[in-house]
């Protein structure tokens, strides 16, 4: 803004013969340079937290579903695919409160291709964890969410459940992730891959 000011300074300046003309182009000239950085170093530093949103090597695409169900009248559909290993699953986190889940997990591609319903584990009000896992034959991972909520909702952010870290639950105060070890579900069975279901 300041920028700005500075190059309307110089151009008035130039008209009323307050700067000679050579020193008035050569301020305006900078001064708009100046304001031109300015805003495109905002525009990068606000489009920023959008690219983080999603981690690498996973692909996302949003999509409004067109009615949501009676009493979660908005829905998202959220397809995440990647080529990535995933050991252990997804965790997706949204902006509001997530009341219903519906998802469908495929591994590989064409006849090999698996499909099944992964297992969903509420995480927090906003955040489920869905139990996929791929292999170094069957790179090619797909899944299909779709999100219920009351209100309109938005992903905030999709990364992946590592192995070592512990996540935050509330049915069971911290559950340990290690490597080939699916979380229990509440009733105590071990929750199936996907593919299996």
């Amino acid at each position: 803004m300041a920028a700005l000011g500075l190059a309307a300074v110089a151009l008035v300046g130039t008209f009323m013969d307050y700067f000679s003309l050579p020193v008035g182009l050569a301020v305006l000239v900078l001064s708009l340079g100046a304001a031109a950085w300015l805003w495109r170093r905002a525009k990068q530093a606000s489009s920023k937290p959008e690219l983080d949103k999603v981690e690498s090597g996973l692909r996302i695409v949003e999509k409004p579903l067109p009615a949501g169900k009676r009493r979660l009248p908005y829905g998202l559909r959220v397809t995440i695919s990647t080529e990535v290993g995933v050991s252990l699953g997804l965790r997706v986190v949204c902006d509001m409160p997530i009341s219903e889940v519906e998802a469908l997990a495929q591994v590989g591609r064409g006849s090999a291709a698996r499909q099944g319903v992964p297992a969903a584990v509420r995480e927090s009000r906003q955040a489920w964890l869905f139990v996929v896992q791929n292999s170094p034959r069957q790179r090619e991972l797909f899944l299909r969410i779709d999100l219920f909520s009351s209100q309109p909702l938005q992903v905030a952010r999709v990364e992946q459940i590592r192995p070592g870290g512990s996540v935050a639950l509330p049915e069971w105060k911290e559950l340990e992730l290690r490597r080939g070890v699916a979380p229990e579900a509440p009733g105590g069975d071990a929750a199936a891959p996907a593919g299996e279901g």
